[in-house]
């Protein structure tokens, strides 16, 4: 079994990267943007995906990685204004180039496209730009502001809304002035703008107030009498005007000047967003997740099927073998081993924040599992627990520090759970709770940020790095770090142990140790946020070997896709956030590309085994190359250590080794793999070595 397996390991080393491919997974967030070009709908926002069957199954363009805003259909090309300026399509959408010709600000992004005869208007972050020739190139009006956003025309007057209000311009688009007369505030931050019969209708954004005019936008009158609740959506579909909050949709009533509830009212804070072919098209706030509907709202069903767009900052696997993935804007997904779909974990607008905290939070920053068979998540308001899988949440933060004085936060940033021993991590120390998080008692006064469990000791780091060897009851300075940082991670790879700074410059660069030294060694580079596995340090598209060097950047992004904002910044992933291995996949989560994962295969760990027994010891196994001995590191019980020649062969077995030291004499020069399992044949780590 295992020469097949040292064979499969072989192959992959060798050939690693001819076929290596990342598979897109979910969780599916739908979009909150939907355009339309004859018979073909675009559903959009950090990636773009069209469909030609009315909804009912879509397609991914082949896009840069941006968010992007507005899609604008000329009959030779589509523009695209994204977060990264105007991108351009001239074969229907099969490829993308970027064309920024005249706008100065495009790496801010670009909002919104409209037009006024044959004029193009465009709405970047901060300037208001038009064009004459289809966009081959823009000029800057005298607009400069903040937060320029969307775009009307009525009557030949062209219409801006903006951080400071409204932008209007009686000389299609070539100057402007703000026009707020009758909306509440000195600088009202306006968010949306629509046109509907002549009639304009602006919201001021975080509040309910709905403003219209008649007459083009020279003043403006309140119109908001039906709304409740502090905030909402408005948004215009289908020659109607509709505001979603968490109190139900309601529709403007034009003639009597009143918003009602809506025939299609789901209580979704979304909004509607598309109507085509007797379809409505809208998003649940309670799970984000684009809907449709045939019949005027009497059904609703789930309409996004494969697209895959969220944002997932994190992922973590539990003590009970679960994947998560975390966003602070959408909450908590759980990964369904049995049919390999995400769906929510927590309720999207769960107040984490609680009774102690001043304004909501959906953020989850870590989770665990055990201690009483509960789930533990670390928030902005404490430590929550649930015993019904995340349905119910209760918050327990006694004893737990306020980190932060605003708004009377108790962060926890991260948890640590062995059996009953529940630790957290927090800016103002290392907490420890024995009684399910009922109550917690500080263990140490460190500022800590990450905590890890490699070999036997469980690490943390903050303001200096500190390990204990007693479940977290007490607490020493590990490799001389009792000062600098902040350090943000820490992770064991190789047997030793990784962290960076958080910072810039030169004090940034990765630090490393072994286990048993007194002080780090700095690399060459930052390697950032790195997950350890095996010998390996995985570090969102690229990773080092530690066995074979520890400057060695190997590039895995493959067929991810990239933002080529222009030739000079080439292409590159800033979407790409952190790492981890769930069963026989490494797995990648993204900034609005949902998660993706790959064989472990790919990198030479066995397949088939359940990788969960490749337990991450503080095992190393030197020199390499090696002439007649090797030397192995951390293993304490018994073993067998297996070596393997290029062609899968087995060369040599050896149990228990004098000393831990591998005679390897009888072996000829070559390359060369081992494997060492213990007595329940867990495979303790592989790698790789040469014979000289």
């Amino acid at each position: 079994m295992y020469k097949k397996l040292l064979t499969l390991i072989l192959f992959t080393i060798i050939c690693f990267g001819a076929n290596a491919q990342w598979t897109n997974s979910g969780p599916d967030l739908g979009a909150n943007k939907m355009r339309q070009n004859n018979s073909r709908i675009y559903l959009f926002n950090s990636r773009l995906y069209h469909s030609d069957d009315n909804g009912n199954s879509w397609q991914v363009e082949n896009t840069p990685a941006v968010t992007f805003n507005d899609l604008f259909f000329l009959p030779s090309k589509i523009l695209a204004a994204t977060d990264k300026g105007i991108f351009v399509s001239y074969n229907n959408g099969l490829s993308w180039i970027s064309h920024n010709t005249g706008v100065t600000d495009s790496t801010n992004g670009t909002r919104d496209i409209s037009q006024i005869g044959t004029r193009l208007i465009l709405a970047s972050t901060s300037r208001i730009y038009y064009s004459d020739n289809n966009g081959d190139s823009w000029t800057l009006s005298n607009i400069s502001g903040a937060n320029v956003r969307q775009i009307a025309i009525v009557n030949g007057v062209v219409l801006v809304c903006a951080f400071v209000g409204i932008y209007r311009s009686t000389d299609n688009g070539l100057t402007y002035n703000t026009s707020n007369s009758g909306i509440s505030g000195v600088s009202p931050n306006i968010y949306n703008l629509f046109e509907l019969n002549n009639i304009l209708y602006a919201h001021k954004a975080n509040t309910v107030e709905v403003y219209k005019s008649t007459d083009d936008g020279l003043t403006w009158s309140l119109c908001n009498s039906g709304l409740t609740g502090s905030t909402g959506n408005i948004s215009l579909v289908n020659s109607k005007l509709y505001f979603g909050n968490v109190n139900g949709l309601k529709e403007y009533n034009t003639i009597a000047n009143l918003w009602s509830t809506s025939p299609l009212n789901q209580s979704i804070s979304g909004n509607v967003i598309h109507f085509y072919n007797n379809k409505y098209y809208g998003l649940f706030s309670n799970n984000p997740r684009l809907v449709a509907t045939s019949d005027n709202g009497t059904t609703w069903n789930i309409t996004d099927n494969d697209v895959l767009m969220a944002s997932i900052e994190n992922l973590s696997v539990t003590n009970n073998n679960i994947l998560f993935g975390f966003s602070s804007l959408n909450g908590m997904y759980l990964f369904n081993q049995t049919d390999s779909l995400w769906s929510r974990f927590t309720p999207y607008f769960y107040d984490f924040g609680g009774a102690i905290a001043t304004i909501l939070s959906t953020k989850v920053n870590c989770i665990e599992y055990g201690a009483g068979n509960n789930y533990y998540i670390g928030t902005e308001g404490g430590v929550w627990s649930s015993i019904d899988s995340g349905i119910t949440w209760i918050q327990h933060h006694i004893g737990l520090p306020i980190t932060n004085t605003t708004f009377s936060y108790k962060t926890v940033n991260d948890l640590h759970i062995n059996g009953n021993v529940i630790i957290a991590a927090t800016s103002l120390g290392i907490y420890r709770s024995t009684d399910q998080a009922n109550t917690w008692t500080q263990v140490s006064t460190l500022a800590t940020a990450d905590l890890q469990k490699y070999g036997s000791y469980l690490y943390a780091t903050g303001n200096g790095v500190y390990r204990s060897s007693d479940n977290g009851l007490t607490w020493n300075a590990f490799a001389g770090a009792t000062s600098g940082g902040p350090f943000l991670y820490i992770t064991g790879a190789g047997g030793k142990i990784f962290t960076s700074p958080q910072a810039s410059g030169p004090t940034s660069l990765t630090v490393y140790a072994d286990t048993v030294a007194s002080s780090f060694t700095t690399m060459i580079m930052n390697i950032g946020d790195a997950f350890g596995f095996g010998d390996f340090l995985f570090m969102a598209t690229k990773y080092i070997n530690t066995s074979v060097s520890l400057t060695n950047l190997v590039d895995m992004s493959d067929n991810l896709p990239c933002y080529y904002g222009s030739v000079a910044l080439g292409c590159y992933e800033p979407f790409a956030n952190v790492n981890t291995v769930f069963g026989d996949n490494l797995w990648l989560c993204t900034s609005g590309f949902s998660t993706w994962y790959r064989s472990l295969g790919d990198f030479g760990f066995p397949v088939g085994v359940n990788n969960k027994q490749i337990i991450q010891e503080e095992i190393k196994v030197f020199p390499n190359p090696a002439n007649d001995k090797l030397y192995l590191n951390g293993l304490t019980n018994n073993f067998t250590i297996s070596i393997y020649n290029n062609l899968g062969q087995l060369q040599q077995t050896t149990s228990n080794t004098d000393n831990n030291v591998l005679d390897i004499s009888n072996l000829a020069k070559g390359f060369y793999i081992y494997s060492i399992t213990d007595e329940q044949q867990n495979i303790k780590t592989t790698g790789k070595f040469i014979k000289e």
